[in-house]
């Protein structure tokens, strides 16, 4: 798989593109040319016919014609599968791949070992409800997240260094999906299923092991059903990204052989319209589903509500917008943008509830210890434990929402209003659980509806950027 920021791809798709670039699409090119990993067509003597930008700017030494793989590019053409982790003479810092393309070209798939970027990556594991863990070569944790911990019984700090074969009764081996018996730390054992897959890290072996069933075993049914809509979610957006990504490529192709002025080229730009819309719906499922890792920085909420009154007036129309800023300097860590929609959608959920009516909506931001005495209810209710957290809560005067509703207000398109997508509580729930928070509503018909979240905070200072 290949990781382009926003979208996953595999060999099969990238082979497409180049299709679609040998064709004449420039949406191809452009695609080909953002990813973050190095593609190249070679001949069946090993000269390259094309290299995407990230060869061209990062492997300029790359040689026009690999003598090296010769023996490589012979078995792919012959058997029509795969060869990995090649020596290209790059060093311990590139992966090299081949894939088979036609009868007399190979595809050349060359991916960076970054240790920021693997970081990130371990650091984005750290937000997923789905429990995680990562071994070295010796088989001993040396990450995990706090699904992982809450599975087994043990703290974080506990985990780390340990060996695998103390909690599990088996070592993993890569590229397996089996049955495995957890032990907690309670001397309890889980029957779960596992899968693992190899992964480089800092120029070392490393296994991450992804628990896929028993987070059902402790989860409420409520949290059960929201994990497996946002795995299934997730799954669906990035198939649906990519294939929308070939029919605008393909549309953008068709577009360029017609004039302006040609009925037919509007029904194409229709067609790439229709595209595009679709992709902010693969973009809001992707949101939901926390595929999509953001740019995080210490944020205090407050200040961001402030900044957005004026915004969030118009957004209310008649109705009365109150800003109640209280949580001081506080910071919490989340993407601005995140935050910003966020607050977008539950403004203008409230402003729906109301309706035409005369009412009122009201925003709170408020530091809280969650269990000091004032505020342990909430901290049992939610499961803060005893952390610092920031309280966001938005009120209405609105009609509150029906109780045969309230289960399936966070799911994806779940919406009760005509010609709605029913994805911003969806979307916001997953950019709450991003951030390590929690979210909940209470509302009662004709009483009025108020949305709380509670975000950890941090000890940093706020990024005024």
């Amino acid at each position: 798989m290949l990781a382009n920021r926003h979208q996953i791809w595999t060999s099969a798709e990238v082979s497409k593109l180049v299709r679609l670039l040998h064709q004449g699409s420039s949406y191809a090119e452009t695609l080909l040319n953002r990813l973050p990993c190095g593609v190249a067509m070679l001949s069946r003597d090993g000269e390259l016919s094309y290299a995407n930008a990230f060869i061209n700017n990062r492997l300029p030494e790359l040689p026009a014609r690999l003598i090296t793989l010769d023996g490589n590019l012979q078995a792919v053409l012959k058997s029509h599968h795969p060869v990995k982790s090649l020596d290209l003479g790059l060093g311990d810092h590139f992966d090299a791949s081949l894939y088979p393309f036609d009868a007399e070209d190979v595809l050349l798939l060359i991916q960076e070992r970054d240790p920021a970027e693997q970081d990130a990556a371990l650091k984005a594991l750290a937000f997923v409800t789905v429990p995680v863990f990562v071994t070295d070569g010796s088989r001993r944790i040396f990450f995990a997240n706090e699904a992982f911990a809450k599975l087994t019984g043990y703290e974080l700090p506990e985990l780390l260094s340990c060996e695998l074969g103390a909690i599990a009764d088996l070592n993993a081996e890569p590229g397996l999906t089996r049955e495995v018996v957890l032990r907690q730390k309670s001397g309890k054992t889980a029957s779960v299923v596992m899968e693992s897959s190899p992964m480089p890290y800092r120029n070392s072996p490393a296994l991450v092991c992804t628990i896929v069933s028993s987070a059902a075993q402790l989860l409420q049914p409520e949290e059960r059903r929201m994990v497996a809509l946002e795995r299934v979610s997730g799954q669906i957006a990035h198939r649906f990204n990519n294939m929308l990504t070939v029919v605008l490529a393909y549309s953008d192709l068709i577009a360029r052989q017609y004039k302006s002025v040609d009925p037919l080229k509007a029904d194409v730009d229709r067609i790439t319209e229709a595209s595009k819309e679709m992709m902010d719906l693969a973009e809001g499922l992707l949101m939901f589903s926390r595929g999509r890792p953001a740019s995080t920085v210490a944020v205090n909420v407050g200040k961001v509500v402030v900044g957005m009154t004026s915004m969030f007036r118009t957004l209310a129309g008649d109705t009365a917008v109150l800003v109640h800023p209280r949580d001081d300097a506080a910071s919490v860590r989340l993407a601005v943008k995140d935050l910003e929609v966020v607050l977008l959608h539950l403004v203008r959920n409230a402003k729906e509830s109301i309706g035409i009516k005369p009412g009122t909506i009201t925003i709170t931001t408020e530091a809280i210890e969650a269990g000091s005495p004032e505020h342990r209810a909430a901290g049992e209710e939610f499961g803060l434990g005893t952390s610092s957290y920031i309280m966001l809560s938005i009120a209405d005067t609105g009609a509150g929402i029906r109780p045969e509703y309230r289960a399936d207000i966070f799911e994806p398109f779940f919406t009760t209003k005509p010609g709605a997508m029913g994805l911003g509580l969806s979307v916001t729930y997953g950019i709450v659980k991003r951030a390590g928070g929690k979210i909940g509503i209470r509302t009662s018909p004709n009483g009025g509806t108020t949305v709380r979240i509670y975000l950890p905070q941090v000890v940093e200072t706020p990024d005024t950027k």
